[in-house]
Order: C-alpha cells, then structure tokens, then sequence
C-alpha cells in the first residue's frame, strides 16, 4: 500500500511539474513565434516600401 502511494504522489508531482513546464516554456515559446512573424511581416513591408521609393526616385 506505501509502494501504490508513493507511485500515486511521485505522478502528482511529476504532473504538476509537466503542468508548470508547459506554462514556463511553452507559453513563451508560443508568444516569442507570434511576434516573430509580425516583425517579419512588419520588416518585408517596411523594405518594400523602402525599394519602392528607391526606385521612384530620379
């Protein structure tokens, strides 16, 4: 009976870890590609304008 409620409070512990992994790592992780892509977006229509009026000038 010890051995089956140490294993039930080591998977508690282990669950509650994973459960603070996925908000420590994931979350970030999530966040960090969001933004990255609204940069690169936000860059490619920067330098487009940017050549454009490189272009246009005389």
């Amino acid at each position: 009976m010890l051995a089956f409620y140490t294993l039930r409070k080591s998977l508690q512990t282990t669950s509650t870890l994973s459960a603070t992994s996925k908000l420590c790592f994931e979350q970030p992780a999530a966040s960090f590609l969001v933004w990255s892509l609204i940069f690169i977006e936000y860059y490619k229509t920067v330098l487009k304008n940017a050549f454009k009026l490189y272009c246009n000038r005389e």
